[in-house]
């Protein structure tokens, strides 16, 4: 029986990586697709796009499934979509909204009032107000657990560069260039003109004997 548990235990974990996997390739695909209509000005597709993306998070939060996008595709989408809604709002150069504000010109009361606030294509929600700090909060998360390796790195990199320091010393280096291993040179021209053509020294080389 608890053969059968760990078996199904493992096989559930299994699918909903795979699961997790899946949904961040769609959210990949959306978030290109939000790249895409920006690029062609058609900033209320590619709020579409954006908005899919954080609806396809919700829902794999949603129910206990657990299914987590990677935090660098949620900032995009986050971050983009303030973006995608800013050009839409904008009017000409915002794609979509280049219509909505012509829709909105003088001598047109229906548009005038979308004009004012209000997208065609686009349509607000409760969240649109929060997005800024929201990708602000996503941003320091990223980079606060990125940055989290900085110090150890930091700390191997001063001592490799230590390490090769001293070598540099023992090997009569001094400053950055090569000045004072022209030594190197003396054994090597020794060991071809001896009678065996430095062959000792290249096995001693090779074994790590040799100094």
């Amino acid at each position: 029986m608890i053969v059968r548990l760990a078996i199904s235990t493992d096989f559930i974990e299994r699918q909903r990586t795979e699961a997790e996997e899946a949904q961040r390739l769609v959210a990949f695909t959306l978030n290109a697709s939000a790249g895409v209509a920006m690029c062609r000005g058609s900033a209320a597709a590619a709020v579409r796009h954006y908005r899919e993306v954080l609806r396809l998070e919700a829902a794999g939060l949603d129910g206990g499934l657990g299914l987590r996008l990677d935090s660098l595709q949620r900032l995009h989408a986050l971050h983009n979509l303030q973006l995608a809604m800013e050009a839409a709002t904008a009017g000409p150069g915002g794609g979509a909204g280049g219509g909505a504000r012509g829709l909105g010109g003088e001598g047109n009361g229906a548009g005038g009032q979308a004009g004012a606030g209000a997208v065609v294509g686009v349509s607000r929600t409760l969240r649109d107000a929060t997005l800024g700090a929201d990708a602000d909060t996503e941003r320091e998360k990223y980079l606060a657990h990125r940055a989290g390796g900085g110090g150890a790195a930091a700390t191997d990199l001063l001592k490799s560069t230590k390490a090769v320091e001293d070598a540099r010393r023992r090997c009569g280096a001094r400053g950055r260039g090569a000045a004072g291993c022209a030594w190197w040179s003396a054994v090597v021209d020794a060991a071809a003109t001896s009678a065996d053509r430095g062959r000792a020294l290249l096995d001693r080389v090779v074994d790590g004997t040799a100094f």
